[in-house]
């Protein structure tokens, strides 16, 4: 898909992209990046409201069970996932941005799951930096 197309689509102007990404890859990481805050926060919001489900302070199947309908609930970004990952598999900048959200996403679950169900879990994560820091760090 060409930056023309991309804008024509979003009603923006092509300095309107150039003044947030300087390519197609960077629009594509960032959309990433934005997905994968999303996902953090649903796991982070969605799980502990089946924490209150549980029998005993041991019992995470209330847990895994809303874990698997999150993290499987959507077959578009199951799909993007794959495009994501075919992409970083090419490219070394791509590939760190998604292990580092993979990373993040591994941990806010680990930390859901092992946390005591009497327990408060700890507040969720901030999202990822932007597209323009991500720039900057990876140069």
């Amino acid at each position: 898909m060409s930056i023309a197309e991309i804008c024509a689509g979003a009603g923006f102007s092509r300095g309107a992209f150039y003044s947030n990404f300087e390519s197609v890859d960077e629009l594509f990481l960032a959309l990433y990046e934005e997905r994968a805050a999303e996902l953090r926060h649903r796991v982070a919001t969605l799980l502990p409201r089946a924490r209150t489900a549980v029998s005993g302070p041991h019992d995470r199947s209330p847990l895994v069970e809303q874990l698997s309908r999150v993290m499987l609930s959507e077959p578009d970004r199951l799909l993007f996932e794959t495009d994501v990952r075919a992409y970083a598999a090419r490219r070394p900048a791509a590939a760190r941005v998604h292990r580092a959200a993979r990373r993040e996403l591994a941990e806010t679950v680990l930390d859901t799951l092992t946390a005591p169900c009497d327990v408060p879990l700890p507040p969720v994560a901030g999202r990822r930096p932007s597209a323009r820091s991500w720039r900057r760090t990876t140069r």
